[in-house]
């Protein structure tokens, strides 16, 4: 028998890699997301689309108005957000702690970091979350490695292919 010859192997390998849909995959597996997905934050439900950032440690929220205060002796943040529908959302959290960001070409800036519920694909989680001005950036979150570890591969060639799916929220 004459084996086959190497580009016919290969493109035969091709082929089943490209019929085999990324979101079929064995129970148990990881969930394949999208390099850019549509997420929920929790409370409220928010809708936003965000980065998946597996470069970040911790997600990143873009916010406006963040003002700092205390609540019975503990760090507390309000600030506003802007869901996908253009809504302006206020928000209140507890502080858990101050995260300081390296910047390119400046001095670490300083960002208080809050717990936030997201939901992607079918995954809900509390996950830490920095607050920033990231009104320069195309995506008002960034979701980090906190969050996907453990549950999730990315598809950088992909993008908004996870349905929004949580069953379990606040």
């Amino acid at each position: 028998m004459t084996p086959l010859p190497k580009h016919l192997i290969h493109l035969a390998v091709v082929a089943v890699i490209i019929t085999v849909s990324p979101r079929a995959l064995p129970a148990g597996s990881k969930h394949v997301v999208g390099w850019v997905e549509r997420v929920r934050l929790y409370p409220g439900g928010i809708r936003l689309k965000a980065k998946m950032d597996s470069g970040a440690k911790t997600s990143s929220l873009n916010v406006t108005h963040l003002e700092r205060f205390s609540r019975n002796g503990q760090p507390w943040v309000r600030f506003e957000l802007t869901a996908d529908n253009g809504k302006i959302v206020g928000m209140e959290r507890p502080e858990i702690r101050i995260s300081r960001v390296k910047s390119h070409g400046g001095p670490p800036r300083q960002q208080p970091v809050v717990t936030i519920g997201l939901c992607l694909d079918s995954i809900y989680k509390q996950t830490e979350v920095s607050l920033a001005d990231r009104s320069g950036f195309n995506y008002q979150l960034l979701v980090g490695r906190r969050f996907m570890a453990g549950d999730f591969l990315i598809d950088p060639g992909r993008s908004l292919i996870a349905p929004s799916t949580c069953k379990r929220h606040p």
